[in-house]
């Protein structure tokens, strides 16, 4: 009995400095965590602030800020190969340019042109 008074004493002790020392911080409750605490509960009656209302709460903000990620990346890279697109149509426009420059030379020009 004595035992158990001082397992729970310790465990009040334990959970009232992780409370000050975490203040508002939300914890990052897991299905581990949440086994823990229930068992803690259990046994010395006590238990820490992971909840499965919080592991659920934490799980689905883990998913959405994957999904904001992924959607982040796919749009950089869109991103990316619209520029390389844009780039090479320039590149390609500059080159005909260029040809057109050349023909119009030939066609006013055409001994000239040959003998260069």
């Amino acid at each position: 009995m004595k035992l158990l008074r001082v397992a729970a004493s310790a465990a009040v002790i334990l959970s009232l400095a992780a409370s000050v020392q975490a203040g508002g911080i939300r914890p990052d409750c897991d299905a581990e965590k949440v086994a823990k605490n229930a068992a803690l509960e259990a046994t010395v009656g006590v238990s820490g602030r992971c909840t499965e209302d919080r592991a659920v709460e934490n799980a689905k903000d883990n998913v959405n800020d994957r999904v904001d990620d992924a959607r982040d990346g796919v749009a950089d890279h869109v991103g990316d190969v619209r520029g390389g697109v844009s780039d090479r149509v320039d590149t390609a426009h500059d080159s005909v340019e260029r040809a057109d420059g050349k023909v119009d030379d030939a066609l006013d020009k055409p001994v000239r042109t040959l003998l260069n």
